[in-house]
């Protein structure tokens, strides 16, 4: 979905900025809270798009992960890699030269470094989500 996001600042004279990000809904919630000078939980992203407008040094998103019941997306580096979970397929477009994403790379062998860079993102934010990752198991070793 490409839907822009809009925000009036409360700044008198605010004249508008337009920039070309890529936007998600559970950034809404972070800033909001930060425009209202609240604190962000934890629990919830803490990417925030006052930064556009505050005078603080601006931080793009390195990645775009999404997720829609079996399907998990990311949109890395102008690419987009998308998995189905239990499928033996999958979806790879090059949102520089194919913004409508009508050719499949998936199979490509020229592309095999750009979907694997997608897949371990997917592993990592798949891993992230599971209740008490961060619970160290085996307490005293040296960390890897």
């Amino acid at each position: 979905m490409r839907v822009p996001l809009f925000i009036k600042p409360a700044i008198a004279n605010y004249e508008g900025l337009k920039i070309n990000d890529k936007v998600l809904n559970i950034d809404i919630a972070a800033t909001c809270l930060r425009a209202a000078g609240l604190p962000i939980p934890k629990n919830i992203s803490d990417f925030d798009y006052t930064q556009y407008y505050s005078g603080e040094e601006i931080h793009a998103r390195p990645y775009i992960f999404m997720e829609a019941g079996d399907i998990k997306g990311v949109v890395n580096n102008n690419f987009k890699t998308v998995v189905y979970i239990n499928r033996d397929y999958g979806e790879l477009y090059d949102m520089t030269s194919d913004p409508l994403e009508i050719n499949n790379l998936w199979d490509d062998k020229k592309y095999s470094t750009e979907k694997m860079k997608g897949l371990k993102i997917i592993i990592n934010e798949m891993y992230k989500s599971i209740p008490y990752n961060d619970v160290i198991w085996n307490d005293g070793t040296p960390l890897i």
